[in-house]
């Protein structure tokens, strides 16, 4: 079965159409069985999967930083 497409055809007019003649199958394809898709799944793991990765956020919060942005008042640090 072979879809042809304007674009096989370079010196050509071109036409955004194209026709595919997988609409004139004599029989319908029957569907796979669930043994036929575990395997299937099996031999292609790797375009079900994704590379394990790992996000992470962190905050650096040192003394020295803190200290100078903090402002206590007098009266709280006499109580």
């Amino acid at each position: 079965m072979r879809c042809w497409s304007p674009r096989r055809w370079p010196r050509r007019s071109r036409s955004p159409r194209t026709s595919c003649a997988a609409g004139l199958l004599p029989e319908p394809v029957p569907a796979p069985t669930e043994d036929q898709l575990v395997a299937f799944h099996k031999a292609n793991e790797a375009l079900y999967t994704r590379p394990e990765t790992r996000r992470i956020t962190y905050a650096l919060l040192e003394p020295e930083t803190l200290a100078a942005t903090i402002e206590i008042p007098e009266d709280e640090l006499r109580r």
